[in-house]
């Protein structure tokens, strides 16, 4: 894996095929070109054209391109034509309909995505020297040890729900001012932070979206989220564990350095903030920079997470196909 994607998000600009290179163009101005050799993915964020020639050109290269609106939000994708096993795919419907390992998967999603959430307050906490989201972090701790008692999806859902409440909570102290941060609203975000957060982790889906069709999964399957038509559960479920690790340290970075302020968003008809152009450049490139940081694993060996993005990709399509216990994303955050 390259690690590469190439993000469009300047309004009225065209992808062509100029050969065997992609050009972006806008107008009479051509904005870059680049080598499809080179891409593990396109991310197009609003009205972008892209021509049948540089369509034809990715999938050739087997560059699947997410497409975006102008906030972030996923609206659908390209992939390539895939191979996926058919007993692949049979494996995963089986262990969707199996309760007892959907319920076994969807836990150990919970737990690290709650133990994540518990090590960014402790750890932002202490860099700021307050102690004000103590009580916030024993909630957590306390909806986490309750998750082996979950007798469904529905309360484990329940369950996290809370813990996330509490989580937010605490997340909303380690935030400079000025922040109109109060809960996490989204559907539409209700200020700046939750827009930021909104965005970001609809970045991350839209790469696990590829990763899980990469390695032969239907992403609209899933376990912890409802599976519902042209919704990608799956990748969804997975997204869980890395909110915290990428997404959330990337807001409290861009808040909290003022790299992004109050003055990088307008605010929709309906009232909704939605990044100027150029801080959505700047919010992506600190997401690209934490994405492709190295760090050691837990079990030793150097990696990045994208990277861990494919791995748990290829770790659950394992269990599936064996009907194994899936242990979730083991690192230190």
């Amino acid at each position: 894996m390259s690690g590469q994607t190439l993000y469009i998000s300047e309004p009225g600009c065209e992808l062509r095929r100029a050969g065997n290179w992609l050009r972006l163009d806008r107008g009479k101005e051509c904005l870059l070109r680049a080598s499809p050799r080179g891409l593990d993915h396109v991310i197009i964020f609003g009205d972008a054209v892209l021509t049948p020639e540089s369509i034809v050109l990715l999938l050739k290269h087997n560059v699947p391109v997410s497409l975006l609106s102008p906030s972030g939000r996923f609206r659908g994708r390209i992939l390539p034509p895939d191979a996926p096993a058919p007993s692949l795919r049979k494996a995963q419907y089986g262990c969707a309909d199996d309760a007892i390992y959907s319920l076994d998967l969807a836990r150990a999603i919970v737990r690290v995505k709650l133990t994540g959430g518990t090590q960014i307050l402790r750890r932002h906490s202490r860099n700021r020297g307050t102690s004000d989201v103590a009580a916030h972090i024993e909630a957590i701790r306390k909806a986490r040890s309750r998750l082996g008692e979950a007798g469904s999806i529905g309360s484990l859902r329940g369950i996290e729900g809370r813990a996330g409440a509490a989580y937010f909570d605490g997340f909303r102290q380690l935030l400079r001012e000025p922040a109109e941060f109060i809960r996490r609203t989204r559907r539409p975000p209700k200020d700046p932070v939750n827009a930021l957060l909104s965005f970001g982790y609809c970045l991350v889906t839209a790469e696990v979206v590829g990763q899980v069709a990469a390695v032969g999964l239907d992403p609209q399957v899933g376990f912890l989220h409802v599976t519902r038509a042209g919704r990608p559960a799956l990748a969804l479920d997975l997204v869980e564990e890395f909110r915290a690790p990428v997404v959330d340290r990337v807001v409290l970075r861009c808040w909290n350095l003022r790299m992004l302020t109050p003055e990088d968003f307008y605010f929709s008809a309906e009232g909704v903030p939605l990044l100027r152009p150029d801080a959505r450049s700047r919010f992506i490139r600190e997401y690209e920079r934490r994405m492709n940081k190295p760090f050691r694993h837990v079990e030793g060996f150097r990696t990045t997470y994208r990277r861990l993005l494919h791995g748990q990709a290829r770790a659950v399509a394992y269990c599936f196909r064996n009907h194994e216990t899936y242990r979730g994303l083991p690192v230190r955050l």
